[in-house]
Parts: C-alpha cells; sequence; structure tokens
C-alpha cells in the first residue's frame, strides 16, 4: 500500500507541475504555434493535393480535347471525301444525262428520218396502185390471167395492204 500511495504522490506531484505549466504563457505561446505550424502545414500539403489534382485535371482536359479535335478532323476530313463523290457522282450524272439527250436526239432524227422514208415508200406505193389500177382499166380485167396479169395483181393487193397497215 505504501508502494501505491508514493505512486499516487508523484502522480499528483506531476499533475500539479503539468497545471502549473497548462497556466504559463509559454504553454500557450508553445501550442500556439504548433498549432499554426500543423495548420500552415495541413495547408500547404492541401495546396500541394489541389495543384496535383489540378495538373490531373487540366491533363485529362488535354487529352479529351485531343480526342475531341481528333474526332472533328476525322469528321471534317470525311466529310471532303463524301463531298468529293458527290461531286463525282453529279459530274457523272451530269455527263449521262447529256449523253442521254444525244442519244434521244438521235433516236428522234432517225425515227423522223424513217418516217419521212416509210411516207416516200408509201407515196411511191399509192403511185404504183393507181398505175395499176390505170392499167387494169385499160388492160380492162377483174381477175387475172397471165402471170403477168396475176404478178401485178399480187403486188396490187400486197400494196393495198401495206397501205392500210400504215394510214392505221
Amino acid at each position: 500500500m505504501v508502494g501505491n500511495i508514493s505512486t499516487d504522490n508523484e502522480k499528483l506531484a506531476s499533475t500539479k507541475s503539468l497545471m502549473q505549466l497548462f497556466k504559463s504563457p509559454h504553454f500557450w505561446t508553445g501550442v500556439l504555434l504548433s498549432a499554426g505550424t500543423t495548420f500552415s502545414l495541413t495547408l500547404l500539403i492541401l495546396d500541394k493535393f489541389h495543384e496535383s489534382s489540378l495538373r490531373e485535371s487540366k491533363t485529362g482536359y488535354e487529352i479529351s480535347l485531343a480526342k475531341l479535335e481528333a474526332k472533328n478532323v476525322a469528321k471534317d476530313e470525311e466529310l471532303k471525301r463524301r463531298d468529293w463523290e458527290y461531286k463525282k457522282l453529279k459530274t457523272s450524272f451530269d455527263e449521262l444525262t447529256k449523253s442521254q439527250l444525244s442519244i434521244k436526239e438521235q433516236y428522234h432524227s432517225s425515227l423522223e428520218r424513217h418516217y419521212r422514208y416509210c411516207k416516200e415508200q408509201m407515196r411511191r406505193i399509192k403511185l404504183s396502185t393507181s398505175a395499176y389500177e390505170s392499167m387494169k382499166q385499160v388492160i380492162q380485167f377483174d381477175t387475172p390471167q397471165s402471170p403477168i396479169e396475176n404478178a401485178l395483181y399480187n403486188i396490187y393487193v400486197e400494196a393495198y395492204k401495206c397501205v392500210d397497215r400504215f394510214e392505221n
């Protein structure tokens, strides 16, 4: 028990000395200085973390910006390629249209020439039929008698069929 009392007395004495230290202005100056130093160190560490975070954010932003610029460049190239293809197709289409118009004009020209040729042939057939009619009246036959008359009659019938078909 005696041992316990001595330790209790020592504890009491050390507590009293600590209490006196707490009351001393040097203690409070030390406490304030250490608190200020701790606060300053904390601010310094937080500032370094903040700078590091800002650098990472800036780097991330620059990477994102570079990716966006790369996408924009790729889209611009795609648009230029599509524009070139469109111009090429438009040129080809214009050339095809000109070619089609040329072919159409040639076709109409050929059709017109063929129509004039057919018209001339019709005129000749009509002349031939009128000549046959005249000859028929001169010869005075309704049904062919000789081979020449038979041939002339066949020509007349075919010519008449052609005239009817063309006029219809």
